[in-house]
C-alpha cells in the first residue's frame, strides 16, 4: 500500500531574532512559534492530506502571530474532509483562506503591519493542487528536473510580467520581497488565492514547499541536487535546511518535503 511521507523543519536561521515562519503538515504545526521545530508525517494514500508554509511578515511579534494564526486556521479546517470530492475540496480551501485572512485582519488592529504568506498543497496521493498567496514556493522534482509550480506575488514579479523589467538582473533587491498578495491584506474579504490545476503525482516525484529563507540562499541547481541525491524525505529536508544555513541563514527557513512510498517504513510516527 502506498503512503504519503513528509518531513518538515522550521528554524529562525542565523540572523533573525525569532521565527516568524510556520507550517502545517497533516495535523502538525509549530504551535508555540519555537525557534526550532520539526515533525514527520506518514499517511496511507487515498486520504486527503494538507501541507502548507506560512511566512509571517511585520517584524517583532507581528509576523509570528500572523503565521501562527493562519497555520492554526488551516489545521482546524482540514482535519475531517476525507469524504470531499475535488470540487468540494477546492471550495473548502478557498473558504479557509478567507477565514485565515479575516483572522489576520482582526490581528492587524493590534499589529498593523502583520501578515503572512500562505502556500498550501492538498493531495490524496494520486494528484495534488496548490493554493497560494505570497512568495513561499512549491517545487516538484520530476525525472531529475526541478519545476517551480507557484508564482511569487511580489512587486518584482509583477513588473517582470508587465514588461517593466526584462530580466531578473534588472530587479532591485528590495522589490523581490515586497508582496502584492498575502493573508491579512484583504480587508474586504473578496480575494481568492491562486489555484493550480490538479496535477498528477507521479511515483518518483518529490514535492518541496519552502519559505524564501531557503531559495534566497540556495540556487535551483543546489535544491535539485539535494532532492535527487538524498535517501529519504527526512534526510532531504535536513540537507536543504543545512545548505541554507551554510550560505548564511539570513532569514527564517521552513522546508517541507513530500514523496510517495510503498516500502515498509522503519518507523511510524
Amino acid at each position: 500500500m502506498k503512503k504519503i511521507v513528509g518531513h518538515a523543519v522550521s528554524n529562525r536561521g542565523r540572523v533573525r531574532e525569532n521565527n516568524e515562519d510556520n507550517y502545517l503538515l497533516g495535523n502538525c504545526l509549530n504551535a508555540e512559534s519555537l525557534d526550532e521545530s520539526e515533525t514527520h508525517f506518514t499517511q496511507r494514500a487515498g486520504l486527503w492530506t494538507c501541507a502548507g508554509v506560512f511566512d509571517g511578515m511585520g517584524g517583532e511579534a507581528g509576523g509570528e502571530i500572523a503565521s501562527n494564526i493562519a497555520s492554526r486556521v488551516f489545521q482546524e479546517n482540514t482535519m475531517n474532509f476525507d469524504s470531499f470530492d475535488r470540487e468540494k475540496i477546492s471550495r473548502h480551501i478557498e473558504k479557509t483562506f478567507a477565514i485565515a485572512n479575516q483572522a489576520v485582519v482582526e490581528e492587524r488592529k493590534k499589529h498593523s503591519t502583520c501578515g503572512t504568506t500562505g502556500t498550501v498543497l492538498i493531495t490524496d496521493g494520486t494528484s495534488f493542487k496548490i493554493f497560494h498567496r505570497g512568495d513561499s514556493r512549491v517545487y516538484v522534482m520530476r525525472d531529475r528536473k526541478l519545476y517551480v509550480l507557484s508564482k511569487d506575488h511580489t512587486l518584482a514579479q509583477l513588473k517582470l510580467d508587465m514588461g517593466i523589467y526584462h530580466s531578473v538582473e534588472e530587479v532591485p533587491e528590495r522589490e523581490n520581497h515586497q508582496l502584492t498578495e498575502f493573508i491579512g491584506m484583504d480587508y474586504a474579504g473578496q480575494a481568492v488565492p491562486f489555484e493550480s490545476e490538479w496535477i498528477e503525482w507521479k511515483e518518483n516525484d518529490r514535492i518541496l514547499l519552502c519559505s524564501d529563507g531557503l531559495y534566497d540562499m540556495c540556487t535551483s541547481e543546489m535544491i535539485l541536487k539535494c532532492l535527487t541525491m538524498s535517501g529519504d524525505v527526512e534526510k532531504a529536508t535536513h540537507e536543504l535546511f543545512e545548505m541554507a544555513m551554510s550560505f548564511g541563514g539570513k532569514d527564517n527557513i521552513t522546508v517541507i518535503v513530500l514523496q510517495l512510498t510503498d516500502k515498509k517504513l522503519l518507523r511510524e510516527r
